[in-house]
């Protein structure tokens, strides 16, 4: 996953060469061609789908389903 810093003016867009922020082995194409993940508003946060855990990977981190989310937002 990239990042890119950028910045508009009135006539102007800058932006900086793409920052790796951290690896991920994305799905691709299962769903819909093109959506591989999303963001949250904020920009803290991201939701991405990956394959699963390859042969010997032992420090996995293990994906967590919150069931009744909206149940909790009252």
């Amino acid at each position: 996953m990239l990042a890119v810093a950028s910045k508009q003016s009135d006539a102007t867009f800058e932006r900086e060469p793409p920052k790796a922020r951290f690896k991920t082995r994305m799905l691709t194409g299962l769903i819909q061609p093109g959506i591989e993940y999303d963001v949250t508003a904020d920009g803290q946060r991201c939701l991405i789908g990956q394959s699963g855990m390859l042969v010997g990977e032992a420090n996995a981190t293990p994906v967590s389903v919150v069931l009744n989310w909206a149940a909790g937002l009252k």
